[in-house]
């Protein structure tokens, strides 16, 4: 029994989705939700809109992911018909008549997703330090000055990622001292 609910459509593309993409979206939000709470020591009401809008930008990386592929498709001349979304993953839909393709047009279609993750991740990785965004800390520290306040000789946090402990580890286990090749 495999049930489908359309999402809509955009440029020309079948979104849609199966039960398992909600409940892959709930167990991700939890997975999420746990990290930000436990490890960086996040408030609730932050762990939790953060994480629901963690999974909402997961969706959004996916269907940037499958634009790729069908822009790729386009340019061969046998476009892709839709996307379905299942579990955490998304699958490329194309039509049920195609005839068989050379591997070089499959290969092009195929690259086409990992080219458009890899162009918005560096759009998203540019622009996120400038627009004054720090990247998280354990210890629930972020922002443009996580970078002192997390890691300062007179931070007062504790835990496994804390000054003092860090500076306990290297103590038991100080770094090999390398020879002189002969």
């Amino acid at each position: 029994m495999n049930r489908e609910v359309r999402l809509g459509s955009a440029a020309g593309l079948t979104i849609a989705a199966t039960p398992s993409a909600l409940l892959g979206s709930v167990a991700l939000w939890g997975l999420l939700y746990a990290v930000a709470t436990r490890l960086f020591r996040m408030p609730a009401w932050q762990a939790a809109t953060g994480s629901l809008a963690a999974v909402a930008l997961h969706w959004a990386s996916v269907l940037a992911h499958h634009a790729g592929h069908a822009a790729a498709a386009w340019t061969t001349g046998h476009p892709m018909t839709g996307v379905r979304l299942f579990g955490v993953l998304g699958s490329s839909l194309y039509p049920s008549d195609e005839p068989a393709l050379p591997a070089s047009l499959h290969a092009r279609r195929a690259l086409g997703g990992p080219v458009a993750s890899l162009a918005v991740g560096g759009v998203v990785s540019a622009l996120w330090r400038p627009l004054g965004h720090g990247y998280p800390r354990a210890g629930g520290q972020s922002g443009p000055h996580s970078d002192r306040a997390a890691w300062s000789p007179t931070s007062k946090q504790s835990g496994p990622f804390s000054d003092r402990t860090l500076t306990r580890t290297v103590r038991r286990h100080p770094p090999r001292q390398l020879r002189p090749p002969r």
